[in-house]
């Protein structure tokens, strides 16, 4: 426009007073309006073109001094619409990821946790996600468990927090009414043995969000997000298998199906449905989430009566396996790296991908289609590996194999 914005800009005196400088400063209004309500709404601005043409109406009757004719849509209600789409567009939800309200996306680091046993904590005023220490979130809760944590072994706890808590801090214009990112509730939980980590005291803690959002579609869905990473760094997302993560998975698994019910059942409404209708549908959240925190108890109730024997075949022996024989029979084509993580990985049959540590050591295994592995490399968040990086891989992995049997090492 050519000019500085000023949220608090008014026509001052007579000059301002024209017909002109009253159009300016109103589109100047309608500029932090828009500002204010793309918070809101989650849209990620960073994904949007370098200019934007928004279409508003007015629906006016001249002969009746200018009024809304009984047809006109307020302007708010037309921006709201308009913005809804825009963040449906441009996917404010990410798995494994929370929204940041401030910045506008889910890429950023404060959008997952710092540590594998921090746990989501809820937003800070103007909308930033906040992370705590599991048990440090069970300790301000006075929760009697948390003894249990630091026990041999250790035992696993869960807590329901509803998503009126979690946004409880939010500022009325960062997010607290979006549709298009909205935390219904979470269950926190910890802590988890790290896959195939050699330190038995190594956890994690996972948060487990049901979350609202709109597909690019503008279709209302339901999600179960699963929050947290490996004391590597990997997502625990990636990591639910059934061999590493078994606990969460069957967990899960009730969940997911009756939120695939909610979610059809919520599209079926007539789009004139009152919100009532709506909010009954929704209603059961609260019971489907403290389900799934009695599930993730009773879970671990099990898992304790196993012997250690069984519980290791389970987790370990069959995943190790398969990311050793793929790795001897991978092409270099499927062989990636991780710069954040500073971990190899590497493509095997079923849409397997197994990570390894720059030690040789097997981290986690989990599943990941092609489409999904392009996406990760087009956001630079994985690369193809270097014949260099192959090398020192296989290498490293054969050191390791030498040491456990007592070898020297091999000179490469």
């Amino acid at each position: 426009m050519g000019e500085p914005l000023h949220e608090h800009a008014t026509p001052a005196d007579d000059a301002a007073g024209t017909l002109s400088a009253r159009a300016n400063w109103l589109q100047q209004q309608l500029i932090v309006l828009l500002r204010q309500m793309a918070a809101t709404q989650g849209v990620r601005i960073n994904e949007l073109g370098e200019t934007l043409t928004l279409p508003l109406q007015l629906t006016l009757a001249p002969r009746r001094h200018w009024a809304p004719t009984a047809l006109h849509q307020p302007l708010y209600q037309q921006l709201e619409h308009l913005l809804e789409e825009l963040a449906a567009a441009t996917d404010a939800y990410q798995a494994g990821r929370v929204y940041n309200y401030r910045a506008g996306s889910a890429d950023g680091a404060d959008s997952v946790p710092p540590t594998a046993t921090a746990v989501f904590a809820g937003y800070s005023p103007t909308g930033v996600p906040l992370w705590q220490e599991f048990h440090q979130q069970l300790l301000d809760a006075h929760d009697p468990r948390v003894g249990l944590l630091f026990e041999t072994p250790a035992r696993m706890i869960s807590q329901l927090t509803l998503g009126r808590d979690l946004k409880a801090q939010l500022l009325g214009a960062r997010g607290k009414a979006s549709h298009s990112y909205n935390i219904l509730g979470q269950v926190t939980a910890g802590y988890f043995c790290a896959p195939g980590h050699a330190d038995a005291h190594a956890h994690c803690a996972l948060t487990a969000q049901i979350v609202e959002w709109r597909t690019a579609q503008r279709l209302f869905a339901l999600a179960l997000n699963i929050i947290g990473v490996t004391p590597e760094g990997i997502p625990l997302h990636d990591a639910l298998d059934r061999d590493h993560f078994g606990v969460i998975v069957r967990a899960c698994q009730p969940l997911q199906r009756a939120l695939r019910r909610c979610e059809r059942a919520v599209r079926a409404l007539p789009q004139d449905a009152p919100a009532k209708a709506r909010s009954e549908i929704l209603s059961c959240i609260p019971r489907l989430l403290a389900r799934l925190r009695d599930a993730l108890d009773q879970r671990d109730r099990q898992a304790l009566r196993r012997t250690r024997h069984a519980q290791q075949r389970r987790e370990d022996e069959r995943p190790v396996q398969c990311a050793l024989d793929d790795l001897d029979h991978a092409a270099p084509a499927a062989f990636f790296y991780d710069e954040a993580h500073a971990t190899i990985l590497v493509r095997g049959p079923h849409a397997r991908l197994h990570v390894f540590a720059r030690d040789g050591r097997h981290v986690t295994t989990f599943a990941a289609q092609e489409d999904e592995v392009q996406r990760r490399v087009q956001r630079h968040l994985w690369r193809p590996a270097t014949a260099v990086e192959i090398t020192a891989c296989r290498a490293a992995l054969a050191a390791l194999h030498d040491a456990a049997r007592g070898a020297p090492a091999r000179k490469t």
